[in-house]
C-alpha cells in the first residue's frame, strides 16, 4: 500500500510537469520566441530543467512499479 501511495504522489506531480513541458515545447516553436534570443535561452533552460525532473520522477515510478510487481 505504501508503494501505491508513493506512485500516486509521483503521478500527481508528473501531470503538471508534462503539461508545462508541452507548453514550453509549443513556445519554443514560436517564431516570435525564436527571434528573441534572451527569451529563447531562458525557455530552453526551463525546458531542460522540467525534462530532467520528469525523467527523475519516471525513473522512481518505474522502480516503485517494479517493487510492487515483484511483491517487495
Amino acid at each position: 500500500k505504501k508503494i501505491r501511495t508513493r506512485i500516486s504522489r509521483i503521478e500527481r506531480k508528473l501531470l503538471p510537469l508534462e503539461e508545462k513541458r508541452e507548453e514550453l515545447e509549443a513556445l519554443l516553436q514560436d517564431p516570435v520566441i525564436i527571434s528573441d534570443s534572451t527569451r529563447l535561452v531562458s525557455l530552453q533552460k526551463e525546458h531542460a530543467y522540467i525534462c530532467q525532473e520528469i525523467q527523475e520522477y519516471e525513473k522512481t515510478w518505474d522502480e516503485l512499479a517494479g517493487e510492487m510487481d515483484s511483491g517487495i
